[in-house]
């Protein structure tokens, strides 16, 4: 397993760099960082590049139902998004299929669009209709937003959040029978966007926040951890403890939730259980960094750090080896979100790879879209 590095948090005032104007966030020596929208954005969840270099974002209008929408954003000039659909329920995830659809994941669903049609119009793939199963999400829901993910063999992946924090109902019984926390796989038929299969893929995974998939065909995965450790157990640290997750995943694996935490650990509550059967995490990475972001990009591993926490507001790189596995700790690429009169922390969350090069992310606290490209 990979020894991860908090690394230390970027501050203003590193090699003389100052935060461009709209962002408090300042980026590391080697990147330079651009502000392409600072209003208009609502809530970023994720993002899409289109062909013509346009990108769609999804907004989640908060937590509050029904209140999300897509947007259509250019990435130059001054023209106001465009508004493609409203009053969705807690959309997150976006990605394009390989019909060249757009999938977006609300609350227990997914639908498909045609970016291309004039007048583009929802499909629901999975839930929103009497004839199409929804997602296990019985409200409410401690963890309810939907990522997805298309793997190379057509079929898609889809986080199912844990219903609780660490399932301290099953604590007496020692068995977690109310938890989801699972990876499910759909398979649809072409192109009438019907669900042939649909099975659970990988579990013991608490809330699946962020999947890439690697050229090699390696699928990896960002945990968001428990919280308040030690409410459970005195003894352990919730500064320091548990480490949030990088998975590789493995069909029919289980990675341990919630009777498991950190590499093969048994969490208070569930002391008897074998944790040594449990998958091991790739990698270990800062406890509450709350990773909500994850691409690809110039051979190396980003994610984006939403938390709020020191671990947090921060975006990061790993370098990979052929596979993309992670070789070494993270460096900051971003970072210098600080608590401010004028701004607060930053909340980075999708980050995609641009054909042009670049690095695009979405920050929802600032409601920022942001560009970062490499000085040399």
């Amino acid at each position: 397993m990979l020894a991860v590095s908090v690394g230390t948090p970027i501050a203003l005032s590193v090699n003389s760099a100052k935060a461009p104007a709209g962002t408090a966030a300042v980026p590391a020596p080697g990147y330079d960082l651009t502000v392409l929208r600072r209003a208009g954005l609502g809530v970023p969840r994720g993002l899409v590049e289109q062909q013509d270099g346009s990108l769609l974002i999804v907004d989640m209008g908060g937590w509050t139902k029904n209140r999300g929408r897509i947007l259509r954003v250019a990435r130059t000039g001054t023209a106001a998004p465009k508004v493609m659909f409203t009053k969705l329920d807690r959309p997150h995830g976006i990605t394009i299929g390989p019909d060249g659809l757009v999938y977006v994941g609300e609350v227990g669903k997914i639908f498909r669009f045609d970016p291309l049609a004039a007048t583009p119009t929802k499909q629901y793939v999975v839930g929103g209709t009497s004839s199409t199963p929804a997602l296990p999400i019985r409200e409410p829901h401690l963890h309810p937003l939907t990522q997805l993910l298309f793997l190379k063999d057509g079929s898609t992946i889809v986080n199912v959040g844990s219903d609780t924090n660490n399932c301290i109902e099953g604590k007496k019984s020692g068995v977690c029978t109310a938890a989801v926390g699972v990876v499910r796989r759909y398979a649809f038929d072409k192109p009438g966007g019907k669900v042939v299969s649909s099975a659970v893929y990988a579990s013991g995974l608490r809330n699946s926040m962020g999947f890439a998939q690697h050229s090699s065909g390696t699928v990896l995965q960002i945990e968001n951890s428990r919280d308040a450790i030690d409410e459970a157990d005195p003894k352990l640290s919730d500064e320091e403890l548990p480490h949030d997750e990088l998975n590789e995943l493995t069909p029919a694996a289980n990675y341990g939730w919630p009777y498991c935490f950190d590499n093969q650990r048994n969490s208070p509550e569930f002391t008897k259980y074998a944790c040594k059967s449990s998958k091991k995490p790739l990698a270990l990475l800062p406890a509450h960094s709350a990773p909500l972001g994850m691409t690809y990009w110039k051979s190396s591993l980003v994610i984006s750090y939403h938390g709020y926490r020191d671990t947090g507001h921060r975006l990061v790189s790993f370098p990979v080896d052929g596979v993309g596995r992670p070789t070494g700790p993270s460096t900051n690429i971003l970072g210098g979100w600080a608590e401010t009169d004028n701004f607060a922390p930053g909340g980075p969350v999708g980050v995609i790879a641009a054909r042009d090069g670049s690095l695009l992310l979405v920050d929802d606290r600032n409601g920022t879209l942001l560009q970062v490209r490499p000085t040399a």
